[in-house]
């Protein structure tokens, strides 16, 4: 135990904090828009990714609308590039998927058999 009186002041200005966020409803009403601040900035970034990765692999801002045709930045490619793309994805979103569940399966077997 310390008895170090800084530690005791940050220790209870942290159970203050909690305590008035968790307890009050000013602090509620804070805690509820830095989340929604929070989620709101994520979905338009998810927005913006998304545009700027079909931008990188078709070449068009939507293309659908471009008349299905090829990509300016791969133009050697033709329309290959709509087999192409998918494909790259999966061979880099497949080994990421695999080691993840790996990882996770040794969790569950780790809870399976208890401590120790």
């Amino acid at each position: 135990m310390r008895l170090d009186p800084l530690y005791r002041s940050s220790r209870s200005f942290g159970r203050r904090t909690y305590d008035w966020m968790l307890k009050s409803p000013a602090g509620l009403a804070g805690l509820a828009l830095t989340v929604g601040v929070g989620a709101g900035t994520g979905a338009v970034l998810f927005r913006y990714l998304i545009q700027l990765f079909t931008i990188f692999f078709t070449g068009h801002s939507d293309y659908g609308g471009a008349d299905h045709e090829p990509n300016p930045f791969v133009p050697w490619m033709g329309l290959w590039f709509v087999v192409v793309a998918p494909v790259l994805g999966g061979l880099l979103y497949g080994p990421l998927v695999a080691y993840r569940a790996r990882l996770e399966q040794g969790v569950r077997l780790r809870e399976q058999r208890g401590p120790g």
